[in-house]
């Protein structure tokens, strides 16, 4: 089986749980507890940041009212919180947050008294050492390596894809034991706190991968219905509609890097694109590392720049304009050209959607790379 077909048949799996779940409960009965609080009906629902608020949007429907606590054009890692947006959070039906992304918004769910869910708890996150997070000042790969890229080795992929086994109920024992959990992670990881984020030991820039989007999806829908069974019907087509979208999502970057490509390599200011490249065979080179408010070193800077020649890369890519200098900087230092890689952490423009933004990536990306189908 390919990468692609294991990846579609994973996918199908979520239908067929969220489907299950929902169905099930459609017969249950619903009390004032479980019912909608706002005056219009509706589920209030706040959500940490633009990734989980598109889901939400996407499966709740009409039936959700939805508070996102980082502005478009914020910084998702760095967002603070006045005290009226933390007594609204704590009056909302459901909270959705992804722990160790915003230090804010982690302290806020730790001290209030809400129902909060890290959505990080559902997904099959990978450390920081899988995805290359962090930035390593290591050797660039060997010709070979450059050639197992270039061949997007697809059996490889398979097995490790089974090894990590992304079936839903398997995925919550496995987190269990890795303990997602945000105070305890708070214990465990307080030694890789780095210039002002503690990260922890793993990335949680999942969203970058649509497979683990879909993930969260279906564990969106199991809440949501739970909290509202007279309306699971409609989480469970929603969802079923959404996991479509992102299935034609991963499919079109599947079919995009199976092509050949010039390099299967790309700078980016921020390390956010881990997930991204770690499923489509691709080698992402962090300047910076996975914090964005981390300086690079002149050190780094020169080593960037000989990764730039060996890789044969043209372009150094910053996911937000506040990190324009940097890549600037390094643009200028290695005659490459900078250009946004939007990591979708936030909403821009109206009109762009997580979908519209995904594939506007995959075209820059792409256009990097000289891929050729």
């Amino acid at each position: 089986m390919t990468q692609n077909n294991f990846r579609v048949s994973t996918l199908a799996k979520f239908i067929a749980l969220t489907s299950a779940s929902a169905l099930a409960l459609i017969g249950c009965s619903t009390d004032a507890s479980e019912k909608a609080t706002t005056a219009d009906g509706k589920i209030s629902v706040t959500t940490s940041f633009y990734p989980l608020t598109y889901l939400v949007s996407e499966v709740g429907g009409e039936h959700v009212s939805i508070t996102d606590l980082t502005p478009p054009g914020a910084d998702a890692h760095g967002v603070e919180l006045s005290p009226k947006e933390i007594s609204d959070m704590q009056k909302s039906d459901i909270v959705f947050y992804l722990a160790k992304l915003s230090p804010a918004i982690d302290d806020a769910v730790a001290s209030a008294d809400a129902n909060a869910i890290n959505i990080g708890e559902s997904v099959h996150l990978l450390t920081n050492e899988e995805t290359g997070g962090e930035a390593h000042h290591h050797e660039h790969e060997s010709d070979a390596d450059h050639d197992e890229h270039a061949d997007h080795d697809h059996e490889a992929d398979h097995d490790e894809h089974a090894d990590h086994d992304h079936d839903h109920e398997a995925d919550h024992d496995e987190h269990a034991d890795h303990d997602h959990d945000h105070e305890a992670d708070h214990d465990e990881h307080a030694d890789h706190d780095h210039e002002g984020h503690d990260h922890g030991i793993y990335d949680p820039h999942f969203w970058t991968d649509p497979e683990r989007m879909a993930e969260a999806a279906d564990a969106i829908a199991t809440t949501l219905s739970e909290k509202d069974p007279a309306n699971a019907e409609d989480y469970k087509a929603n969802t079923k509609a959404l996991i479509t979208k992102l299935t034609d999502l991963d499919q079109k970057f599947d079919t995009a890097f199976s092509a050949t490509c010039e390099t299967k390599s790309f700078v980016v200011t921020h390390a956010a694109f881990g997930y991204l490249a770690h499923e489509y065979g691709l080698k992402q080179i962090g300047v910076a590392g996975i914090d964005p408010e981390f300086e690079p070193s002149p050190a780094r800077i020169a080593e960037i720049k000989k990764l730039v020649e060996t890789e044969k890369i043209n372009t150094i890519f910053t996911p937000t304009n506040g990190e324009e200098k940097v890549a600037q900087t390094v643009a200028k230092e290695t005659g490459a050209q900078f250009a946004v890689l939007d990591v979708a952490a936030t909403r821009g423009e109206d009109s762009a959607d997580y979908i519209s933004i995904m594939e506007k990536n995959l075209q820059s990306l792409t256009n990097s790379m000289r891929c050729v189908k």
